[in-house]
């Protein structure tokens, strides 16, 4: 069964209209064809496939089991032609380069907003899309080609990856004020094994905390997995536990929560964002450009 020759986007639209509408003239008005045409476009498709996409109902016309299988798929294919369409014209527009940015949390909670800004400024053809992710979860963006840059937590090696430092950081505790540990100047993470903590899912922090904690053979208490920077701030600000965040990035998030910060004392404390860009990319003028104003040196 082949539908390459069977199926138009107008087709594709019609058995839409008829599960919106459940009246195949009303499905017709919408692509302004009759519904003499419109009939002739499902039977050709029935009679192509072996089987009926449409059957009556009490209240008009509804779609086969096979019908609605095709309009689950029809949904999407026309959302990325309208996706599609979009680029052309940002292009004939003057959008001339489309860069897709990974980034994880603590990047958005420092000033990288305000430098897009001004990359924006300096490069009006360019458009950007920015989507958050787990430093993992950036990683492998940049590596499977869904990402062009990539801003992640640590400078664990890939092979497939390039990485320029962004931001300095450090890892640091972040407890209610009321917590016991409020009034610590540093601590350390064998003093902690037996803490509730508050970490996101499936993150570059939450394994390097795994790892420490199992080399002093404990398994850290994890009570709650929220994402966000905000969120985790907000479930410590209610008791639930105690959490670890790159001190600098989330500054402005513990402060706004009333929570407290204290300087893990562990040489692995450090934890710096980095830009990250497939190893054997040829970068695009303005992509270039973007890393150079990213970068630090």
């Amino acid at each position: 069964m082949k539908l390459n020759d069977r199926l138009s986007l107008k087709t594709l639209k019609l058995i839409m209209g008829v599960e919106r509408h459940g009246n195949l003239s009303l499905a017709a008005e919408e692509l302004h064809i009759v519904v003499s045409a419109a009939s002739r476009r499902i039977r050709f498709l029935e009679d192509s496939l072996g089987f009926r996409l449409i059957e009556r109902t009490g209240r008009g016309i509804g779609l086969t089991a096979p019908g609605r299988a095709i309009a689950a798929h029809a949904h999407r294919i026309l959302a990325d032609v309208d996706e599609l369409e979009d680029e052309l014209r940002d292009i004939t527009d003057g959008v001339l380069e489309q860069i897709r940015l990974s980034v994880s949390g603590p990047a958005l909670f420092h000033d990288l907003p305000e430098q897009l800004r001004r990359f924006l400024g300096a490069f009006p053809h360019a458009r950007l899309s920015v989507e958050e992710l787990t430093s993992n979860a950036v990683a492998e963006s940049v590596l499977n080609g869904r990402a062009e840059l990539g801003i992640l937590l640590g400078a664990e090696s890939s092979p497939g990856l390039r990485l320029r430092p962004y931001r300095r950081d450090a890892l640091g505790i972040v407890v209610s004020p009321d917590h016991p540990l409020a009034g610590a100047a540093a601590v350390r993470l064998a003093d902690l094994l037996d803490q509730d903590w508050v970490l996101p899912p499936d993150s570059a922090i939450g394994h390097l905390l795994a790892r420490k904690a199992a080399s002093h053979g404990a398994e850290l208490s994890t009570r709650v997995r929220v994402h966000g920077i905000a969120s985790i701030c907000r479930v410590v600000q209610g008791g639930l536990g105690i959490t670890v965040l790159p001190m600098r990035s989330a500054a402005r998030e513990i402060a706004s929560r009333g929570l407290v910060d204290i300087p893990l004392a562990e040489d692995w404390a450090p934890c710096n964002l980095h830009l990250a860009t497939q190893r054997n990319a040829v970068l695009t003028p303005a992509l270039t450009a973007l890393v150079d104003m990213l970068a630090i040196e």
